[in-house]
């Protein structure tokens, strides 16, 4: 290795100045041989004066504004002094200043005279200089001058060339080589107009450069062409790349210049075209990319031209030469130019991809593409071949990584489809594009479809829509079914891929129009065949991976269903068409001619016709279905819902069922009957499948009823349907109901569901308890039969399709089942018996019970009466015989009957009472409308005179017991509620001692349990006239409308008989109440529970005296057991819930009714011992020492009764708000949605039933509990409703409409008392205060007050608005006690205004006279939509009665709370997510959107804001802690404000604003919270004329720096301290407001700014303001360029380069502004060094070349490489010769190294800026030395790569994070001084 010369130092002294001479640093190379010093102060006198006089001129320059005549004679007099050099001196003194002055005389606001005259002295001084020492002066000197031709007039583009001809091409390669691409920018807008006459000489300048800079030498005086060129065409490229405004000149030079891309004869590049592509080719494909992308259609088209004759497709350089990347990013960028819908571009394209064999007249006739057969080599054209060679492949990798690749806006999502649409316009391109790219596309659209929202996604999809559209169906079904093929193809292990393209299949299906004619007669069929097929062949694979092997064939089975859903019945041909079976392919060989027909014709009706007719392919659809539905089936029921519901689909689709094999098919549904596997049934999904099958082929007509097996399958089917009728499980009920009769339907008249049932009823028991469970079963098929016939919703026919069997068949068919069943009423207290009594009492259709036995009754008492009347004694035996058989036949439903009416329910009574449905005979009859009471009666008497036809007269057994059976039923008809229809028959007196003997002797044995509550019964007598009891407001409700039909064995007379009870009740034993307990909590057998709940109802009057004892414990009791089965009852309907037993509706209905029978007895004696607490006050006692005593006693014994009553009372109200507690769950049930109860459909009848009987029995419970204790019910429901965890939060309050005792009218006082009773209980009388059971706050009342409010009907304000005006007077008389009420009172006046403007109730004239006569004074300003004067009272209240400093228990810190205000800019009330969150400032904001509304005075409107602000911002101003206490809440609030119509109110936030932008505290505000808060207000704030006002308020209070008075003075350094903090202060909110502002918005004011900048840089670090200020100049900088366009900061350019220079150097202690500069300021002017060069403005990349390495040279240094730029220099330096600093921490210097690697590794596409500091690094905290070491020198070292690779990687910035940067500079307290 050679021996390195040693470096020279770079001297960083500046040249002395007496004017402002830039403190540019000498940017000379360390090769010079000189060193650089002051020349003005050299021995010589000549020179001396010499250099006096260039200073003198220059100072005239800073004394005056100059204007531009001024400039003229400026420049004048500095030529006269240049002029007057020495004889023999080449150099020019105050170089740097001479250099910054012309410079600023190029401003493009300058005439172009001043232009000409500048551009003559630059002639001069370099021709002073000559050109070795102009080599080494050219960093100086070349910056001001890069920039003219892009602004020059065209009578200045001669002088420019001649000086750039003159004195710059001559200078050596190496003065040349850094600033190349400065030069040639700087030549380029000479070569945008070809016309010109400059344009040949502007070449010829540009080739002097490629030539001067390449530095090879020349064969016999010629330099060889190409050779050495590689740098100046990798800068060229460069200048391109980087440089949007310069790429029309670039174009041209690269017409003329650029080398042709292509192989010679021996497959070489010529060596021009390899010095194109030197180092690598990277630049040359980035540089067509950027004008392929251009905005201008005329540079696209020139560098498309480009690509067509320089580099196309097949040139050894894409090919060989340039990676697959690079080329994928030229394709993309090329195919790019279709979205234009340009003719010229596009035919441009089709050329390049297509070669130059490509037929110019075929792009006149271009054709969407078709798919056509595969085509030999020698079959296809030569523009085929040629893309398939070379294009074919990178367009495929162009197209798929744009759609693979992340995008975040639709707008780019949708882009790639609407290029491939375009490029279908050529088959040779699109055809085989389509094959790869189809799949990818419809993947794309289906992710972002799922990740996206709703409306980006149809965005997305209409341009997918198209794109899908343009495609031939043959194509798009091909692919479809390549997906298809490969998902079974799949490993089993790995199916994860096969289920991932079955729902991208099914994503096509239902997002793309799948439905025309073609793909519905032709593709979707045959597709349909082959996934069947592909089904059943996974199935028949071994059981490997089952799990993943089960979701794929579901995903596959429910995509069948779909393609099966859009076949039409037009797609069937005629039986005519029909060929024999032995020429249709099957299974594998139809898959095979399918997939054949798609690969080779590539499904193309055109070219081949389809493999099978549509007569076949139906043929063979039916024939797959009916196999993949048998194999669901052999797989025990595996998704055979689905294989049912495809098969049977097909089935109405196809009119001929020859493809199917009906014996297979049932001998498949027998196998799948015969084994169940672990199961004890048959699953209910396979049953309903078979079924649902069966019941399609025989509406078809396809099956018939003697086909063979189906007599023997169908009582199987019927038998397992029967066996789902069990209730203990309710899931399937109401659909087991449907397949009954779907089955009898099939059956044909055989009547197989009443044999079948009439079996299994009459099947001797093998099990105990087998007969009740049978009974059960058919009170099941009763209910959903029966409620079909009257029409109702959830019944077993409400959904069902078909034919529904009429009220004469189904009450034929289930006559003899019911008779069977009822037999179980004659046996002694059996388990059937007490199950029938249950259900007949609980039926609401008894009524067709009693038709059908009464009509068998009336026909065989008709008999009797004929049998008796003609008995003759020849014919005496015969007749006996019948008339035994006729009587035991009565007798028998007699006894029915008599069963019925034994069970006394209200509903048997009210059918009873009801006119007489059936045909009278009945001679004695008077009347036509008979009830059926007294039909019955009369029936019974004559039974009853009828004689025995023995011979001995002696009644036989049977007259016996049919007469008994008549007395009987003629006692029940006594004892109905209403008897008194039966008076007329004068029954009382002859039939009451049968009755009673009848009752005596009729006792029936029983269960212990059942004989006790009937002993206890009949002990009762009849009721009889009571004395009146006081009742609770629960009772009268209950005991009118509780029955037997909603609360089974429920008694009707409970009020009459607890009220008598309540009278006689004496003291129970103990052993009773755990009794009642241990009944209630056993869960043996769930219907034992109805009767238990019937004892407790009964005997609870007995002990109601001593109920509060025990209240408690049996409420929690009962509340428990509803609970336990409401659990798991709600279980049974979780699909995939394992639970098999649950506890029945009426179970839980006998629960609920127990609950509220104790409810109300214990409510009504609650009221009977309040009364006897009322009692009147005895009379005044006598004064002595008795008469205390006396008084002492009394009033001891009264406040013990006050106690105890206290007590009881809160016992009752816990038990109430249990009730409430579970009666509101049970009525949420169903009514909100809820992810855990996922019901399947197959349920969902049965699931509505169940939870509507539910809900309605708890809405009425709650409905009565409401009317007894309203307060405290309502506090229980507010309770649960501020619960978010409570099951039924969601619903609490929407429950409260649907109540009628819960009316508004009621709802709303009884609101108003809860909040009084916890802010000011006093105020309310003692029977209205609440227990304060419930855990409430002050403001969850509110809350609920308001959102009670907004859920209220408009016309209901009249029914509530008395009760709110008194409310809202009471409270404002004393506001102090409802603090915490008072700003949710606002919210409740806001929701009143609202609702009041709607309505016309302001306007009512009785309402204005109650406003004006009732209503004080301060409510008599009342206007018609709302009362002002009161809105603004409790505004007041609420303000003053509250600090806005310590407004909840702690602070919060910025940005937690009222997120969602700052997120949404037009949140209202009603719309708020989380106002149960809220604070005191959050609810006064969301009350200031509503003030036009309220306040119809724009005066009143601006004293209301002010008196917000006065309380809620000036405090925070006034505060010592400032900003501490402010939060985003405070400025969601002035937004607000700042918001409102009109803005009448301006004054006051702009006032507000004003204060807060200039409270010397303002940078203590997080940056987050000032970003997200504060700069929007700010926008406002500035918005408007008087911007320009603002921003020169700030600049006239920045002093210029001076350093008189205070150098030696006691206070210099107290002085200088304060200067600088208001310095930095001002200049931070002059770069605060420039990014508040829109773009451009102070380009008016950029001379001021520039003064003002230009002042502040010549400030020291004595003087004041002093040099600490320079880190907020920098900031200003980088605000300004991040919001003003390039344009307008031309003046800025020279003075922000000199001055960037001189604070980099300053960065080693060598540098004389060592000391100028702090580590802020560095750190600064490194930050806008690093912004510049991410911004790559044009005017900047002119002199980038002064900092870094703008070339190739960055990253491809050649070996005698000496660093130029500034950085480059100083990291060399550093990491070289500078000392080590040991005091650097390590861990700092990491972690700021990590960061710029961070930065470095961005992500693709954008461009980040490299110096990224890590978070809480505190910069201030380290010396210079440290800064420079840990940050600095990692920085210097990485920038140059870094910005070369941001200009590589054609990545765009966002200013967005770079402003967001300069924000929390802004705001970075640490950094102002003091």
């Amino acid at each position: 290795m050679s021996h390195e010369k040693p470096r020279r130092q770079r001297s960083l002294s500046p040249p002395g100045s007496s004017g402002r001479d830039s403190p540019l640093p000498d940017a000379r190379l360390s090769r010079r041989a000189q060193v650089d010093g002051d020349d003005s102060k050299r021995p010589d006198k000549n020179y001396r004066r010499y250099a006096a006089g260039i200073e003198r001129t220059l100072t005239l320059f800073d004394a005056t504004r100059l204007e531009w005549p001024d400039y003229i004679s400026f420049l004048g007099r500095l030529l006269k002094a240049i002029q007057a050099h020495p004889p023999g001196t080449d150099t020019l003194p105050h170089k740097n200043s001479v250099a910054l002055r012309l410079s600023q005389c190029l401003k493009p606001s300058l005439p172009s005279g001043v232009h000409q005259k500048t551009l003559e002295v630059y002639s001069v001084i370099f021709a002073l200089l000559g050109t070795e020492r102009l080599g080494n002066d050219l960093p100086t000197y070349l910056p001001g001058l890069s920039s003219v031709l892009s602004f020059a007039s065209l009578s200045l583009h001669p002088t420019f060339l001649s000086v750039i001809e003159t004195h710059i091409l001559p200078l050596s390669s190496s003065s040349l080589r850094p600033a190349l691409k400065a030069l040639i920018l700087a030549l380029l807008p000479g070569l945008e107009d070809e016309s010109s006459e400059e344009f040949e000489r502007t070449i010829h300048i540009v080739d002097g450069l490629r030539n001067a800079s390449s530095a090879t030498p020349k064969t016999n005086g010629n330099r060889i062409e190409g050779l050495g060129d590689e740098f100046f065409w990798q800068c060229l490229f460069l200048a391109t790349i980087s440089s949007r405004t310069r790429r029309q000149g670039a174009l041209a030079y690269l017409n003329r210049r650029l080398p042709r891309l292509v192989a010679d004869k021996d497959n070489d590049l010529a060596m021009a075209a390899e010095s194109v592509i030197s180092p690598e080719p990277g630049l040359l494909v980035r540089c067509f990319v950027v004008g392929l992308e251009d905005e201008q259609v005329l540079i696209q088209r020139g560098f498309l031209d480009l690509l067509l004759t320089h580099l196309p497709l097949d040139s050894p350089v894409l090919t060989d030469r340039v990676d697959a990347q690079d080329l994928k990013r030229l394709v993309a960028a090329a195919i790019s130019v279709v979205a234009r819908r340009e003719m010229s571009l596009n035919r441009r394209l089709w050329l390049w991809f297509l070669g130059p064999q490509t037929n110019d007249d075929d792009d006149e006739s271009a054709q969407l593409a078709s798919p056509i057969t595969q085509l030999s080599k020698e079959q296809q054209s030569p523009s085929a071949l040629y893309f398939g060679s070379y294009g074919l492949e990178p367009l495929s990798d162009a197209v798929l990584s744009m759609f693979t690749k992340d995008k975040s806006s639709p707008t780019k999502n949708a882009r790639p489809y609407r290029i491939c649409l375009s490029l279908l316009d050529r088959s040779e391109i699109g055809s085989p594009l389509i094959a790869r790219a189809f799949v990818p596309a419809m993947r794309a659209a289906f992710l972002y479809s799922k990740a996206a929202s709703e409306a980006d996604s149809q965005e997305v999809l209409r341009s997918a829509n198209s794109f899908f559209d343009g495609i031939e169906s043959g194509v798009i079904w091909g692919q479809i079914l390549n997906l298809l093929l490969q998902a079974f193809e799949t490993n089993p292990s790995h199916a994860g891929k096969g289920v991932e393209n079955m729902q991208l299949v099914k994503f096509i299906l239902t997002s793309f129009n799948v439905k025309e004619e073609e793909m519905l007669i032709f593709h979707i069929p045959l597709v349909a065949v082959v996934l069947l097929n592909l089904v059943n062949s996974c199935t028949n694979q071994e059981e490997s991976s089952q799990q993943q092997t089960n979701i794929l064939i579901q995903e596959a089975l429910s995509t069948v269903e779909k393609m099966v859903s859009y076949l039409p019945e037009r797609a069937k041909l005629n039986d005519s068409f029909a060929i024999s079976d032995s020429t249709v392919a099957k299974g594998k060989s139809a898959q095979s001619k399918i997939r054949a027909f798609y690969v080779e014709q590539c499904g193309s009706i055109a070219v081949s016709p389809p493999p099978f007719s549509s007569y076949h392919t139906a043929r063979l659809l039916l024939a797959e279905s009916s196999v993949v539905f048998c194999k669901g089936l052999e797989n025990h029921g595996t998704s055979v819902d689905v294989r049912a519901r495809i098969l049977t689909g097909l089935i109405s689709k196809i009119p001929s069922q020859d493809g199917l094999d009906f014996k297979t098919l049932i001998k498949s549904s027998r196998d799948a009957l015969a084994f169940r596997g672990e199961q004890s049934r048959l699953p209910f999904t396979t049953l309903t499948s078979i079924v649902q099958v069966l019941s399609q082929l025989s509406s078809a007509q396809a099956l018939a009823s003697d086909e063979v097996g189906l007599a023997a399958l169908l009582p199987e089917l019927v038998r397992e349907a029967w066996d789902y009728l069990t209730p203990s499980y309710p899931r399937h009920h109401v659909e087991a109901v449907r397949l009954l009769w779907q089955l009898d339907e099939l059956a044909r008249g055989a009547r197989l569901v009443e044999a079948i049932v009439s079996a299994s009823l009459a099947r001797p028991s093998s099990y105990y308890g087998e007969k009740t469970e049978m009974a059960r079963r058919f009170a099941v098929i009763w209910v959903h039969t029966a409620q079909s016939s009257s029409g109702r919703k959830n019944s077993a026919w409400s959904m069902r399709s078909g034919i529904t069997p009429s009220d004469g068949d189904w009450q034929q068919f289930l006559f003899r089942p019911l008779c069977l069943i009822m037999d179980g009423l004659n046996e002694h207290d059996t388990e059937l018996k007490f199950f029938l009594s249950s259900w007949l009492t609980s039926i609401s259709n008894v009524d067709i019970i009693l038709d059908m036995i009464l009509k068998s009754v009336l026909q065989l008492s008709s008999e009797l009466q004929g049998q008796l009347a003609g008995r003759t004694s020849d014919a005496a035996g015969s007749l006996q015989s019948h008339h035994h058989d006729t009587t035991s036949q009565c007798l028998y439903f007699l006894q029915h009957l008599l069963n019925v009416l034994k069970l006394s329910s209200s509903n048997i009574w009210a059918a009873l009472s009801r006119s007489a449905s059936i045909a009278i005979d009945d001679p004695e009859a008077s009347e036509k409308n008979i009830t059926l009471d007294v039909h019955i009666a009369r029936h019974c008497l004559r039974l009853l005179r009828t004689r025995p036809i023995t011979p001995d007269s002696h009644p036989s057994a049977d007259d016996v017991t049919l007469q008994c059976t008549c007395l009987s039923i003629l006692q029940q008809l006594m004892h109905s509620t209403s008897p008194q229809a039966l008076q007329n028959l004068s029954l009382e007196i002859s039939l009451i001692d049968t009755l009673r003997e009848y009752l005596a002797r009729g006792t029936h044995e029983s269960a212990l349990q059942i004989a006790l509550l009937d002993s206890i019964l009949a002990s009762l007598r009849l009721r009889r006239p009571e004395q009146p009891v006081q009742q609770s407001p629960l009772a009268s409700p209950v005991a009118s409308s509780v029955d037997v039909s909603r609360a089974p064995n429920q008694l009707n007379d409970r009020i009459n008989r607890s009220s008598l009870s309540l009278q006689i009740a004496t003291q129970p034993p103990r052993q009773l109440v755990d009794c009642l307990q241990e009944g209630i909590s056993t869960a043996s057998s769930y219907y034992v529970l109805e009767h238990r709940i019937k004892f407790l109802i009964d005997v609870l009057p007995l002990f109601a005296a001593s109920i509060f004892q025990n209240l408690i414990p049996l409420v929690e009791c009962i509340c428990k057991q509803i609970n336990s089965n409401f659990d798991q009852l709600k279980t049974v309907f979780i699909d995939g819930a394992t639970v098999t037993r649950a506890p029945p509706e009426p179970s839980l209905n006998a629960l609920l009714t127990g609950l509220e029978h104790v409810l109300a007895i214990s409510h009504e004696q609650l009221a009977v011992e309040e009364s006897r607490g009322h009692v009147i006050k005895s009379p005044e006692p006598s004064q002595g020492f008795f008469g205390n005593v006396v008084a002492g006693f009394s009033a001891a014994g009264t406040q013990s009764a006050g106690r105890a009553a206290a007590n009881t009372r809160l016992t009752v109200v816990l038990c109430f708000q249990d009730a409430v507690r579970i009666c509101l769950s049970i009525w949420s049930w169903g009514s909100v949605k809820d992810e855990s109860l996922r019901k399947a459909p197959h349920s969902s009848a049965s699931f509505a039933y169940n939870s509507l009987r539910l809900r309605n029995k708890a809405r009425r419970i709650l409905d009565r509990v409401f009317r007894a204790e309203a307060l405290e019910c309502l506090e229980t429901v507010i309770a649960t409703w501020s619960n978010p965890k409570a099951d039924a939060s969601e619903s609490a309050l929407k429950f409260l409409h649907g109540l009628d005792s819960t009316q508004p009218k009621v709802t709303m006082p009884t609101i108003f008392n809860s909040i009084y009773s916890r802010t000011n209980p006093s105020a309310l009388e003692p029977g209205k205060l609440s227990t304060l059971t419930s855990d409430l706050t002050v403001p969850q009342l509110g809350h609920f007050l308001v959102e009670y409010t907004q859920s209220l009907d408009d016309d209901a304000m009249d029914e509530i608005w008395t009760d709110c005006m008194t409310f809202l007077r009471d409270l404002l008389s004393n506001p102090l006690p409802h603090s915490a009420m008072l700003p949710y009172l606002l919210l409740f006046l806001v929701t009143l205004a609202e609702k009041i403007d709607n309505t016309n109730f302001g306007e009512q004239r009785k309402i204005r006279k109650e406003l004006s006569v009732r209503i004080p004074n301060a409510f008599l300003s009342l206007s018609l939509t709302f009362c002002q004067d009161l809105f603004l009272r409790v505004l007041a209240a609420t303000l003053t009665t509250r600090n806005a400093l310590n407004l909840s228990a702690e602070p919060k810190s910025p940005g937690t709370n009222g997120s969602a205000l700052g997120r949404s800019r037009a949140l209202t009330i009603s719309d708020h997510p989380n106002l149960k969150a809220l604070d005191y400032i959050d609810l006064i904001s969301l009350v200031i959107p509503s003030l036009p509304t309220i306040l119809t005075d724009q005066d009143k409107i601006v004293s209301s804001c002010a008196n917000i602000s006065a309380h809620t911002i000036n405090p925070i101003m006034t505060s010592k802690s400032f900003p501490d206490p402010i939060r985003l809440t405070h400025f969601a609030l002035l937004s607000r404000i700042s918001r409102l119509p009109t803005n009448p109110a301006a004054k006051v936030w702009k006032r507000d604003i004003s204060e807060i932008f200039n409270h010397p505290k303002v940078f203590s505000i997080p940056s987050s919270l000032a970003q997200s808060s504060l700069l929007p207000l700010l926008t406002s704030w500035i918005a408007g004329p008087d911007a320009k006002d603002r921003i020169v308020d700030l600049l006239s209070r920045i002093s210029a720096p001076t350093g008189a008075g205070i150098m030696f003075g006691v206070g210099a350094s107290a002085a200088r301290l304060e200067a600088d903090k208001k310095t930095q202060a001002n200049l931070r909110r002059i770069a605060l407001l420039i990014l508040a502002a829109p773009i451009d918005t102070f380009v008016p004011q950029l001379t001021e700014l520039e003064e003002t900048i230009t002042s502040l840089l010549t400030a020291t670090a004595t003087s004041s303001p002093s040099s600490t200020t320079r880190a907020e100049v920098f900031i200003l900088l980088r605000a300004l360029l991040l919001r003003t366009s390039p344009l307008p900061l031309a003046p800025l350019w020279p003075l922000l380069t000199a001055e960037l220079q001189r604070a980099i150097a300053s960065a080693v202690a060598r540098s004389p502004d060592y000391e100028t500069y702090t580590v802020p300021g560095l750190l600064q002017a490194c930050r806008l060094l690093d912004l510049l060069l991410l911004l790559g403005h044009d005017d900047f990349q002119a002199c980038a070349w002064l900092f870094v390495a703008d070339t190739v040279d960055a990253l491809y240094r050649p070996s005698d490489f000496e660093p130029v730029g500034l950085v480059d220099d100083l990291a060399e330096e550093m990491a070289g010769t500078a000392p080590p600093t040991p005091v650097a921490s390590d861990a700092v210097a990491a972690s700021v190294g990590a960061a710029a690697a961070g930065a470095e590794g961005a992500d693709e596409g954008r461009r980040v800026a490299l110096l990224t500091l890590r978070d809480g690094l505190a910069v201030t905290q380290l010396d210079k030395a440290q800064f420079v070491k840990a940050v600095l020198q990692p920085f210097f070292a990485r920038l140059s790569i870094h910005a070369y690779e941001s200009v590589y990687g054609l990545g765009t910035v966002d200013t967005g994070i770079e402003e967001e940067k300069v924000l929390r500079d802004i705001f970075e307290e640490s950094t102002i001084v003091g």
